[in-house]
């Protein structure tokens, strides 16, 4: 059997919000597994009184693995964001085996 499933990921500008959404997917049975990492650079463009500005921050990335409703798991993602343009990155994966029977498992 193929298990379908997403890995989904953003991030937050502050550890404990990081930690604090993975945890709450994990609660709400919203993801099966859940990686915070250390911070990464972020580099982007931003409007900065009219003018184009190159910018970077610190920020915590969060990765979910999940079965469900990707549009599901992305509201609820969107809802604990913080930020004026939140990103949720969606990937469609096939887990192996013992991954999938895990989700399977953790997710009902």
């Amino acid at each position: 059997m193929i298990f379908h499933g997403y890995m989904m990921m953003m991030t937050v500008d502050d550890k404990d919000r990081a930690y604090a959404i993975a945890e709450t997917m994990i609660q709400r049975k919203l993801a099966a597994f859940a990686e915070v990492s250390s911070p990464v650079a972020t580099f982007y463009r931003w409007n900065v009184k009219g003018e184009d500005k190159v910018l970077s921050d610190l920020e915590w990335r969060v990765i979910l693995f999940t079965s469900r409703e990707r549009t599901e798991v992305e509201k609820a993602l969107l809802e604990m964001h913080s930020g004026s343009v939140p990103k949720v990155i969606s990937v469609s994966m096939e887990p192996d085996q013992g991954f999938a029977d895990y989700m399977a498992r953790h997710l009902m």
